[in-house]
């Protein structure tokens, strides 16, 4: 999978506009999709539950930092 997979992914699924998704990084178990804060609400509820390459999504605000 690629970031450009889950971007079309995405923008399929979302009424997110494209200027509003952000950096999108991909890992083996999990991945990180930048949105605006303003979408971020709206983001988690369209996708949440969706599958994606057989998988079925859990979206979820990313923990800070430590």
């Amino acid at each position: 999978r690629t970031s450009s997979e889950l971007a079309r992914f995405i923008k399929d699924e979302t009424e997110l506009p494209s200027e509003d998704l952000g950096r999108i990084q991909i890992y083996e178990s999990h991945s990180y999709v930048q949105v605006t804060a303003e979408q971020e609400k709206g983001f988690i509820e369209e996708l949440a539950g969706k599958e994606f390459l057989d998988r079925e999504l859990r979206v979820e605000r990313a923990k800070a930092r430590r």
